[in-house]
């Protein structure tokens, strides 16, 4: 949680405190920074990955999804959910649809060997469970020694709920009996998991409150050692209240727990105790405020170790005592995919072996059902010795997210760079930052997040310039301010050969005529239109031109959808330069005057309860019959996938134009992964070094599969190579179904598509020749003052002073 001290002192607290999860040697050198080498005593675990479910071959199902469902008596459990495609002789009329159906539950030892596997629906049918419009299994949860499923069979006016038990050693039915009153009797209901607390289960399931606007709330069950059950209904105690999360039930003893609530009435999230003998349920009157931004939903309870959280950091204890979350293990001390331990479940926990389980995705592409599961366990091992000694580490820091090819590359270079290690810093996580205590349903989750950048970006350039920042600074190009000497080295000399590379968009990405941050990724952004509806040669719309256009061309449904304040913004960001250069803020000028002139007179402020959105793609990109492409769009086009999965019919004859300006000018680049080094760094060559991993050709493939178009060209034309090929495909699929004439009348495209898209889609990348960046502080204070202005409280000449006062005074003062 945000805490409002002097960044100073933060600085200095940083620098005092920081401690790295390996042990390390520091030396100086010419900069503020230090060199600092793994030393001899660095604690290291071998990590050895296990591929589970080889019996799914994925090519006999529709799809196929493993969930970790965690470890009884020392086996790690999975649920196995799926479906089989129909047979090409199907008949529809008379066809067992639950045939296709896949639920399993796989047992799996703690070396990821397949112990034994019951078919709960093959169990289904063995039941004599019978419905006159069929059956399903509602969810499942575990008892002592039985797999306890929630069976519905519905009929025409009715829905009966069964609990089928099973035993989990022989895969036997134990009994099958009609529920009269329990939780699965409910609609609109979803079973979300068991815990164990003590000899106590509790079952949670969600109720959605339904299209008429009803409250969604939890029931939960509460089942004791001798199997009885007592339900819990949170919307007799919780009447009023619209309960949307219950991430999971925290043991504080064998008989009470503590569990988390995020409701509409709620600001963040509150706190509730649970008697499991009374049952009696309440809010907490101590502060877990503690726990509020944690991830809980990897949470557990570990005999002889106690709660148990997994994060992307590490393992952590929660320790209620002194209201704390303690480390146990960080997970720089292993070679481990970041991104991936996210998915992943605890199974096992010792100071000599971890193990985690579960499911993992891999982004595919546009047209392969946009991505692909794998199971595995990954097994750490505590090592004799750390294979990293006297490599030099490289504090490494995103102001995003960890993504999976920026983690992929992070351990590729880990494992095969003999002088580097890279350590993920996560001391600058936005999450850190923000503060949740006083939020709610009013809550401008828009300016909280704004707040929070600007707090993290002071406390960042502060570090920077002491040398106490990060030597490799990911994602953070929307922080235009840091482009300066003082904080970033010129990476230009650094990659003196551009060719593999769109060079427009590094070109775009300079400040001055110096590239502090290189882009690894690329989208255009601007509005997409076609070029019948503009003059030859416009690039973009000046105030006139779009207000001519949105009238004439768009019937007066602006493409943009944005409020005053979202719109006025997001054009102001796009000139930023005609505002603020170096350390001169001026906002007296026409770029200015003219900007907030257009927004006061022609832009409304949006219905926050409207539904839709202009550029909707559709799955499978084909647009249904009934709906119509509209004249313009805002869009980030961020993937050739999915460009022509919605403009390939009418590809040639797009243009995509920049946002309305004070001069016209055209699109521009958004960057959201890029890559930077510190100024202050002693160890820039191996910054660098990392750089380089990062544009290789295989993890920029991988940057290009997780919707982003990559900088190389090499791997964005293999990339949309296989999107075209899919395109076709699935063409080919409709064909199978529908005849040309059907699909026409349908509105389904029917025409195939070549390498001209590519180049199509090049040409668009190539007409940017800027980058539209931000500085949250700056965006912020804007915020705060403009609608002074449109609310007619002030002059606009008055609401200039104040923001020239105001971002001049932060500009002079950030140094």
């Amino acid at each position: 949680m945000m805490k409002s001290i002097s960044q100073k002192a933060i600085a200095l607290s940083i620098c005092c405190a920081m401690m790295l999860p390996m042990a390390l040697t520091s030396c100086s050198g010419g900069h503020k920074g230090e060199v600092t080498k793994v030393e001899d005593d660095a604690v290291w675990y071998e990590t050895n990955k296990l591929e589970l479910g080889a019996q799914y071959n994925p090519d006999d199902y529709d799809y196929i999804y493993q969930e970790c469902r965690g470890v009884i008596n020392g086996e790690a459990v999975f649920a196995v959910q799926g479906s089989k495609p129909y047979p090409e002789d199907v008949d529809f009329e008379t066809f067992d649809y639950n045939s296709l159906q896949v639920y399993n539950i796989d047992y799996y030892d703690l070396e990821g060997n397949l112990i034994r596997s019951f078919d709960l629906q093959s169990k289904l049918a063995e039941s004599g469970i019978s419905g006159e419009y069929g059956t399903y299994i509602n969810g499942f949860s575990f008892g002592e020694g039985v797999i306890k499923c929630n069976v519905v069979a519905y009929s025409m006016s009715s829905e009966d709920s069964y609990e089928m038990l099973v035993d989990t050693e022989t895969g036997d039915i134990i009994s099958c009996d009609k529920q009269d009153s329990s939780a699965s009797d409910l609609d609109n209901l979803s079973n979300e998991g068991s815990t164990n607390i003590g000899d106590y289960i509790i079952t949670k399931y969600w109720i959605y409150g339904g299209d008429n606007g009803g409250n969604s709330s939890y029931i939960i069950e509460v089942a004791d050692a001798d199997g009885n059950i007592d339900t819990i209904d949170l919307r007799e105690q919780f009447p009023n209240e619209d309960i949307y999360d219950i991430p999971e039930f925290i043991m504080v003893d064998d008989t009470n727990c503590v569990f988390p609530v995020s409701s509409s009435d709620a600001a963040g999230t509150v706190f509730y105790t649970l008697n499991l003998e009374t049952l009696e349920v309440k809010q907490a009157t101590e502060d877990y405020s503690w726990l509020e931004s944690e991830d809980l939903y990897n949470l557990q309870y570990q005999e002889g170790v106690g709660n148990i959280l997994v994060d992307q950091d590490g393992i952590k204890k929660v320790d209620f005592d002194n209201k704390e979350l303690t480390e146990l293990f960080n997970f720089n001390s292993c070679n481990v995919n970041r991104y991936d331990i996210s998915n992943l479940s605890l199974v096992d926990y010792s100071e000599d072996r971890i193990i985690l389980a579960g499911t993992v995705w891999r982004d595919t592409g546009y047209f392969s059902n946009g991505s692909s599961s794998e199971s595995e366990m990954i097994v750490l091992t505590k090592a004799d010795s750390n294979p990293n000694v006297g490599k030099t580490i490289l504090k490494t820091a995103t102001l995003g997210y960890l993504s999976y090819p920026v983690c992929e590359a992070i351990c590729n270079f880990n494992s095969e760079n003999p002088d580097y290690f890279v350590m993920i810093d996560d001391t600058y996580s936005i999450e850190n930052y923000i503060d949740y205590s006083n939020t709610g349903s009013d809550t401008d989750w828009e300016q909280l997040s704004l707040d929070a950048q600007q707090e993290m970006n002071n406390q960042l350039s502060i570090d920077l310039m002491n040398g106490d920042g990060p030597d490799i600074l990911l994602d953070a190009m929307n922080y235009s301010q840091l482009n300066s000497d003082d904080y970033l080295l010129d990476l230009t000399d650094y990659i003196s050969d551009t060719t593999p590379y769109f060079e427009n968009v590094f070109e775009a990405a300079k400040t001055n005529d110096k590239l502090y941050q290189l882009p690894l990724s690329v989208c255009v952004s601007g509005i997409m239109t076609r070029k019948s509806n503009i003059d030859d040669g416009q690039i973009g719309f000046t105030f006139d031109q779009y207000e001519s256009f949105v009238d004439e061309v768009c019937n007066g449904d602006d493409p943009m959808g944005d409020g005053k304040i979202e719109f006025f913004t997001r054009c102001m960001n796009g000139m930023l330069e005609e505002f603020i250069s170096g350390k001169d803020v001026d906002f007296n000028n026409d770029a200015f005057i003219s900007l907030a002139e257009y927004v006061d007179a022609n832009v409304n402020d949006v219905i926050e309860d409207q539904e839709g959105s202009d550029d909707m793609i559709y799955s499978g990109g084909m647009y249904p019959g009934d709906y119509e492409q509209p004249e313009a769009s805002f869009m980030e086009l961020s993937t050739f996938g999915s460009f022509i999965a919605q403009y390939a019919a009418d590809a040639e004859n797009m243009r995509i134009l920049g946002l309305p300006s004070v001069d016209g000018r055209g699109p521009a680049f958004q960057i959201y992964n890029s890559a930077a080094i510190s100024a202050e760094t002693a160890s820039a060559d191996g910054c660098w070094q990392f750089i380089e991993t990062l544009l290789s050709e295989d993890i920029q493939k991988l940057i290009g599969y997780s919707w982003n178009t990559p900088v190389r060209i090499d791997s964005f034309e293999s990339i949309a190579q296989a999107d075209i090929e899919g395109y076709n495909a699935q063409i080919d699929e409709y064909a199978q179904w529908f005849t040309e004439a059907e699909m026409a009348e349908y509105g389904i495209v029917s025409t195939k598509v070549d390498d001209s898209m590519i180049e199509i889609y090049e040409g668009f990348i190539e007409s940017c020749s800027r980058v539209a960046s931000e500085d949250p502080a700056v965006t912020s204070i804007v915020r705060e003052e403009m609608p002074a202005y449109f609310e007619g409280q002030k002059s606009l000449d008055d609401v200039i002073t104040i923001l020239n006062d105001r971002v001049q005074t932060f500009v002079s003062e950030r140094g």
